[in-house]
């Protein structure tokens, strides 16, 4: 009895002699019976192996050996033995995505080792997915795989194989606008601020807060395109602010323009004619 792993070559019995005591028996004739075992449990004769060469394909097998001499049976003996399953290993690689609310994804590799000789085999990957939807760093991705062809049947595969990937922040830009204004003599500014919701996915509940968000011009004075300096804080809140980061405008501008005087009370006085205006 004995086991061998699958390596695409046939069992092979060789040498088979009977002996009578510690004589050897010679001009024997050795038949071959060689049986696998199925699903069932039960032995079936594989009929087209008749010699000393067995099989190749992985399986449970039982070898009967008869020694006959002149028609006269000497002896025969039985030997159980396996061919086990070559074992594949499956290395799974993931690219990491920007959160995007869902655990799939699409951007992977895989990589399959352990197939004998020229053996080709057809494999299949799917439901690729995270451990769940969130922002993390090397997370847990799993992938279900399966191996098909006809040699398949003796390969060990396994049905679930696991890479890791991270999930990072996806970008909310928030929209800063700096209003003109007519000279006023101090820096003081006002601006404008919009989160762009058009990146929040859809459900996810981001709402945008500040906190001590103030302005300033560079200079109280008159001046077109000029510096304008956010102070104080924005963040994110809600359920899935966690998910998301901010992008702020990179660069405010805005103008200060002159401030009209409006002069009043101007009196002229009388005058006779004397040809001039």
């Amino acid at each position: 009895d004995g086991k061998k792993t699958y390596d695409t070559n046939a069992v092979v019995f060789d040498g088979a002699t009977v002996k009578i005591g510690n004589s050897t028996v010679n001009g024997a004739t050795y038949t071959y019976v060689w049986q696998k075992k199925g699903e069932d449990g039960t032995y079936a004769p594989l009929t087209d192996l008749t010699g000393s060469t067995g099989p190749v394909a992985a399986g449970d097998y039982k070898l009967t050996v008869t020694a006959t001499k002149n028609h006269e049976e000497l002896a025969n003996a039985t030997w159980n033995f396996t061919i086990e399953k070559a074992k594949l290993t499956v290395d799974l690689t993931v690219k990491d995505k920007v959160y995007d609310g869902r655990i799939g994804t699409e951007e992977y590799t895989f990589r399959v080792t352990g197939v004998v000789g020229v053996d080709e085999l057809e494999y299949t990957v799917e439901d690729v997915n995270f451990a769940d939807a969130n922002v993390g760093r090397d997370k847990t991705v799993t992938a279900k795989f399966a191996v098909s062809g006809e040699a398949a049947k003796n390969y060990a595969a396994p049905e679930t194989v696991e890479g890791k990937a991270s999930i990072t922040p996806r970008a909310l830009t928030v929209n800063v606008t700096a209003q003109d204004k007519a000279y006023d003599g101090t820096v003081a500014a006002t601006v404008k601020v919009e989160l762009d919701t058009s990146g929040i996915v859809q459900n996810d509940e981001v709402i945008l807060v500040t906190d001590g968000v103030t302005a300033a011009f560079g200079t109280k004075n008159v001046g077109t395109g000029k510096s304008v300096t956010l102070s104080g804080s924005y963040t994110l809140s809600g359920a899935a602010a966690g998910n998301y980061t901010l992008v702020l405008s990179a660069h405010l501008t805005a103008n200060i323009d002159r401030r009209a005087l409006t002069v009043e009370n101007l009196a002229v006085a009388d005058k006779t004619y004397d040809g001039t205006d």
